[in-house]
């Protein structure tokens, strides 16, 4: 993988990176369904020595199963289910209490979890569901446990993507006039644009936080 320094290491000088910088800290992420990012990023934290890795997400039948398969292959790994639907502000403030309420420190937060193209629809709080699962819910969540995160010198990691190119806020119209110029991908866009745009203000505030892709080119 690239360096800093524009050399290159082998995976076992990466995975030695990874297990040095990655022991005993505690994560939480976001969206952590079987088989999706959220999953594979937890495993691999969670087989290199993570402290905690908290799985967080609105299915715990499917968070249960990605604790199941991590369990597999590291049957010491200390992961903790946090309940956390971002289509509901209710849902989001009432995970971010039980966050706030850990005994031990939060070091890094993933926000992975994330919808894409869906047809129009709002959150039970009355957005546009792609603004508001992908952004204002992470927003809200990440907001509440600000000073978890700040009192261990946490980082955030806004898991953005390429497709900000197919949409700017709409700072007049952000709601696609109630659905009437919904364009889904457009929609999703704006999402990512809002989750750039976090990361850099996030940034101005002094946190060690990170938007990106997370594949393709």
């Amino acid at each position: 993988m690239p360096t800093k320094f524009g050399f290159h290491t082998t995976g076992e000088e990466a995975a030695a990176v990874l297990a040095s910088q990655i022991k005993d800290k505690n994560v939480l992420i976001t969206g952590v369904s079987p088989k999706g990012l959220g999953a594979e990023v937890a495993r691999v934290l969670a087989k290199f020595g993570a402290g905690l890795v908290v799985l967080a997400g609105r299915n715990r039948e499917k968070i249960e199963q990605t604790e199941r398969d991590i369990k597999s292959e590291t049957p010491d790994a200390n992961l903790r289910i946090l309940i956390l639907d971002l289509n509901s502000f209710a849902s989001v403030r009432t995970a971010a209490d039980e966050a706030l309420g850990y005994p031990e420190s939060l070091h890094v937060l993933i926000n992975n979890a994330g919808i894409m193209g869906v047809e129009y629809r709002k959150t039970d709080d009355g957005h546009e569901a792609h603004l508001g699962v992908n952004h204002l819910g992470h927003f809200l969540f990440t907001s509440r446990i600000f000073p978890k995160l700040r009192q261990s010198g946490g980082r955030i990691v806004n898991v953005a993507s390429n497709g900000h190119r197919h949409g700017s806020i709409r700072f007049d119209d952000p709601g696609f006039s109630d659905g009437e110029k919904f364009d889904p991908f457009t929609a999703y866009g704006q999402s990512k644009t809002a989750n750039m745009l976090f990361t850099r203000e996030l940034a101005r505030r002094g946190v060690t936080s990170f938007s990106l892709h997370p594949g393709g080119r």
